[in-house]
């Protein structure tokens, strides 16, 4: 019983060592995460504020509206 016990337990061992992947190390230059944050993280000091035109339809109001918005029939043009 003793041997029967100690059999299985190293086969399901042996069975679960067998299902782990083996960890895929990628070659190239390794950056840290916080760079960005400290640094900026490249960009350039002379960004501005820009303001742009939109063309936005009009709110439509839209009592019979559909529950479900998967169909391209249910959908409005602006829901907002």
């Amino acid at each position: 019983m003793q041997t029967k016990l100690m059999v299985a337990g190293l086969l399901s061992f042996g069975i679960l060592a067998g299902c782990a992947d083996r960890e895929v190390i990628l070659p190239g230059e390794r950056l840290g995460v916080r760079d960005i944050l400290q640094d900026g993280g490249g960009a350039s000091e002379d960004l501005q504020n820009l303001t742009v035109e939109a063309s936005i339809p009009a709110a439509t109001n839209n009592a019979n509206w559909a529950q479900s918005h998967v169909s391209p029939s249910s959908r409005t043009t602006n829901a907002a």
